[in-house]
């Protein structure tokens, strides 16, 4: 998924991106999350308490989703890298 000159594009660019910068995505992703969810629980017409436990609880599912989104994509990176070396070994003979 190259385009010679200009370099990859589309999914490719953003994967190379993520790949590179695994933390900034996570954490991006993480405080996205974070802030739609406390906008939506403030556009409900419930009380304050209620507001302050649900955005807690989105809160606590987007901490697990971005530490699983952080080792999915450690585990393939270390997957890309393990099944690099092989494909190029059997090319070369």
């Amino acid at each position: 998924m190259s385009d010679g000159i200009n370099g990859p594009t589309g999914v490719a660019s953003v994967a190379a991106y993520v790949n590179a910068n695994k933390l900034k995505s996570v954490g991006a992703f993480w405080a996205t999350g974070i802030v739609g969810s406390m906008a939506y629980q403030w556009s409900r017409n419930i009380p304050f308490q209620l507001k302050l436990i649900h955005s807690r609880i989105w809160a606590q599912g987007m901490t697990i989703g971005a530490i699983c989104l952080s080792g999915l994509a450690t585990q393939y990176d270390v997957y890309q890298k393990t099944n690099a070396a092989p494909k190029k070994l059997v090319d070369s003979l």
